[in-house]
């Protein structure tokens, strides 16, 4: 039988490893407005840098090395060049002016609607139909689910130098999603208290081409390929996109081979130009004469209604956790409500419909 003491030991180290487990909401990911991070990637990671084992962990990734680099800026779809693509995206993640990743954030999930990349030739755009959900809030030790998308990418046959009108790609991607580990993690900018989504995807793709106005199965893989991606998240303030990236392959024994490695070099530093987003609900939606914005909490500044053509077509100031909005002069058609605190900047906003 166990003595007292032992008892007394046991008991205090379950309670530690439970206090160190966190929880991740909507309101902690990527939930700043205009907030602006620099990602870098380790092309040669140091042999330490590895996902470790399930459960409680650390993770002492201070060895991670900036050999590339780029920036990430969390923007509003409007007048981003795919807005007309993604309707339902709530946020942009703009990487350089150069590509532009559509989300869908709400209080239950994140999704990723695609993407598109703009040079000085071409557009191309990538969507997933139906959406990826990325992420289930709230993200929790043990928290799982699996989905079902794919991938769609279509281009001109003449981009290929190949006598047809078009090529399509179709990726089906089976994606397991399991928070499976927790703990503190250092990286070369902190230490914070994080939880590991382990995301295992088999894809399988298909080929299809377009000429005389019909599609054709041009190829298709009989066996998928599967790839792992470990993400680490936190609760903490600034750092609200993931702080680590792991991606790779598994080889011929099941093994895990890193391949990708991208890192949050330093926290986001709230500024006027980071701000953190309000949550509000609009009711009715669809609206007919009246659109009703009910806030989570007290706010101060102003509401402005703009079309999809980017016109501004209702500006109202208030100050209080609700108000009652006039459509009566507003045609049926979709807009965007936006909603900026009392120093200007947007600090939320959500879509609608009216409809008569």
């Amino acid at each position: 039988m166990k003595n007292a003491s032992t008892i007394f030991i046991s008991l205090f180290f379950f309670i530690g490893a439970l206090q160190a487990q966190i929880t991740v909401t909507s309101d902690n990911m990527y939930d700043y407005i205009g907030g602006t991070y620099q990602i870098a990637s380790d092309t040669l990671p140091d042999a330490s840098i590895l996902p470790g084992g399930v459960g409680s962990s650390t993770w002492d990734f201070s060895a991670l090395q900036q050999h590339e680099s780029f920036t990430w800026t969390i923007d509003l779809p409007t007048g981003t060049p795919f807005e007309a693509d993604f309707p339902g995206a709530t946020f942009v993640l703009n990487e350089d002016n150069e590509a532009w990743v559509y989300y869908e954030k709400n209080g239950d999930a994140l999704n990723l609607l695609g993407l598109g990349v703009q040079d000085s030739s071409s557009n191309i755009n990538l969507a997933y139909q139906p959406k990826q959900k990325v992420t289930q809030f709230p993200v929790d030790y043990n928290t799982a689910f699996s989905d079902v998308s794919t991938q769609v990418l279509q281009l001109s046959g003449a981009a290929f130098g190949l006598p047809v009108d078009s090529i399509k790609t179709e990726t089906t991607i089976n994606r397991g999603v399991v928070v499976d580990a927790f703990g503190a993690m250092t990286v070369p900018g902190g230490t914070v208290d994080a939880l590991r989504v382990e995301t295992r995807s088999v894809s399988f793709d298909s080929i299809y081409i377009l000429s005389a106005g019909l599609w054709t199965l041009f190829d298709g893989a009989a066996q998928g390929d599967t790839t792992l991606q470990y993400n680490w998240v936190s609760n903490e303030a600034g750092w609200d996109i993931p702080i680590v990236s792991i991606a790779g392959d598994l080889d011929s024994t099941g093994a895990f081979v890193p391949t990708d490695i991208q890192w949050l070099v330093e926290p986001l530093i709230s500024s006027t130009k980071n701000i953190a987003v309000k949550s509000f609900d609009l009711f009715p939606n669809p609206a007919t004469d009246a659109l009703n914005v009910e806030f989570e909490e007290f706010v101060e500044g102003a509401i402005e209604v703009i079309d999809f053509n980017g016109k501004s077509v209702i500006k109202q100031s208030f100050e209080n956790t609700s108000l009652s909005i006039n459509l009566e002069s507003v045609s049926i058609g979709n807009y965007v409500l936006v909603f900026k605190n009392k120093e200007g900047a947007v600090a939320g906003f959500k879509q609608f419909t009216v409809m008569r």
